[in-house]
């Protein structure tokens, strides 16, 4: 998952409101526990991509490049070299060939599982800054562009294809499934517009929330979530054909930011400012708040990978999922 967005601020978990009006329960124990190196330049933390079970990356803004070799237990700082820093936001990998996309218009490729890094140049007529990146086999990689364009490659970034034929205009998040589609927010968060491959244009789909939409994503073929402003959330299971109406898990303003299913469908966690991080096990309806009273930080990311499961956020701040015992 790699998505740019703004920061909404909260009161923390304790404060947490659900619709009705009371107070968001806490789980009975601790399904994150802090796996966070020590980093002195305090970066964000915005994507995390596996290319093994135990060989894993998670970039951030400042150049940061973190790698484990434990299956996410430590992490190290890895290296790259740039003549300036660059906010990293998407990072992925297709056995030991990945790609890292971010900003001021950075694209970077490895072959040999992220020990060495190039850069790879995109047309200057093409606008806009990679904001998501999907390793695809060897040599093959498409990148989604801010200004609303997808790319492909299939020679390890030498040559790139315009793949949608229009331009979706100004995205802020760009989603990727797995028959080739993609789903994407508009900058403003008015709509979210969704492209199939043969598709003439991009189809507009306007917000059905009062609210702007801050984000949305799938977990699988038929499990997606959207945000919206104020701590609002809808929900689909069925690929995004229907969306559930809006529901206002959070009030007093807190933000949610990002969302991912456990894998399966089963539970859905969300994260956001003032470190909220909560979870529902019906589909949206109801939630538990997982009390982390000394993480004050905003929680960016959240982000399932088959058993492995990963919080994201501003200084540094790094989550592994312990899954309760049974």
């Amino acid at each position: 998952m790699g998505k740019g967005r703004g920061l909404g601020l909260g009161l923390g978990l304790g404060l947490l409101l659900l619709l009705a009006g009371c107070g968001a329960p806490s789980l009975d124990h601790h399904e994150w526990k802090a796996v966070s190196p020590k980093l002195d330049n305090r970066p964000d933390l915005t994507d995390v991509a596996f290319i093994d079970d135990k060989n894993g990356w998670v970039v951030g803004s400042k150049s940061t490049l973190l790698r484990t070799e434990d299956g996410g237990e430590t992490w190290k700082a890895g290296t790259v070299r740039l003549d300036s820093d660059s906010r990293f936001v998407s990072v992925s990998f297709s056995g030991p060939e990945g790609w890292l996309g971010g900003e001021p218009r950075r694209l970077l490729h490895t072959v040999d599982g992220g020990k060495s890094w190039s850069t790879i140049s995109l047309d200057r007529r093409i606008p806009g800054n990679p904001i998501k990146v999907s390793a695809l086999g060897p040599g093959t990689a498409e990148v989604v562009l801010d200004a609303g364009l997808v790319l492909k490659t299939v020679n390890g970034g030498k040559n790139w294809k315009l793949l949608t034929p229009a331009s979706a205009g100004g995205i802020r998040s760009a989603q990727r499934m797995p028959d080739g589609s993609y789903w994407v927010v508009s900058t403003r968060g008015g709509s979210y517009l969704q492209w199939k491959p043969g598709d003439p244009q991009w189809t507009n789909y306007e917000r059905t929330s009062s609210r702007r939409i801050q984000s949305m994503g799938f977990s699988d073929e038929l499990h997606g979530w959207m945000i919206n402003q104020g701590g609002e959330m809808q929900v689909s299971s069925d690929g995004g054909k229907s969306w559930t109406p809006s529901r206002s898990v959070i009030l007093n303003g807190i933000g949610l930011l990002d969302a991912d299913y456990i894998p399966g469908g089963a539970r859905l966690w969300a994260v956001g400012g003032n470190g909220t991080l909560i979870v529902s096990a019906d589909g949206g309806k109801s939630w538990q708040g997982d009390d982390l009273p000394d993480v004050k930080t905003n929680l960016l990311n959240v982000a399932f990978i088959g058993d492995k499961g990963f919080v994201l956020g501003q200084n540094g701040l790094l989550l592994k999922y312990q899954p309760p015992a049974k």
